[in-house]
């Protein structure tokens, strides 16, 4: 796991981004100093960190289900949550220093692929972390998994394709 330093840093960079309330979710919990742990808990989009994982065990179990809800909010176009799952599913992998992982959310030639909703950076980064693709849950339906391939791959899902000038690239 990274150092109290560069968890503090990281932390001090994404809330410079204003992206910190949702790295604080994830990285404010592993602050050792009381009064510091304090200051991200107030900025972190929770009201309490209690029974917030800690362990590298416990982190990874979190960040697991949460790739597959960031899944489903990109699969049904929730565009604010898809792109906070980015955020946090990169907290995730910086706390627990999967570097790989944490970099394809940061390359900037995966990153042009965020439409639509963020659906080729997850597939890419579900692959890093050696995550079934597509995700089981997604499987049984036969137009969701449709749907999920087809933005993974940078297209619309087949209702957005049937919109002319719109959809889920647009």
């Amino acid at each position: 796991m990274p150092t109290q330093d560069e968890i503090k840093t990281r932390l001090r960079l994404e809330n410079v981004m204003w992206t910190g309330c949702f790295a604080a979710d994830v990285l404010g919990p592993l602050v050792e100093d009381e009064y510091d742990r304090e200051m991200w808990r107030t900025l972190s989009s929770h009201h309490s960190f209690v029974n917030a994982p800690v362990t590298p065990e416990q982190l990874t179990i979190a960040m697991n289900d949460y790739l597959r809800f960031a899944i489903g909010q990109a699969l049904y176009h929730r565009g604010l949550s898809a792109n906070r799952s980015l955020i946090k599913l990169r907290s995730f992998a910086f706390a627990l220093d999967l570097g790989e992982a944490d970099a394809v959310l940061h390359d900037t030639q995966i990153a042009t692929r965020y439409t639509p909703y963020g659906m080729p950076l997850l597939k890419s980064f579900a692959q890093t972390i050696k995550q079934p693709w597509p995700p089981v849950e997604y499987t049984d339906h036969a137009q969701s998994k449709r749907d999920l391939e087809l933005m993974a791959s940078g297209a619309s899902c087949t209702a957005c394709a049937s919109i002319k000038n719109g959809g889920c690239n647009s």
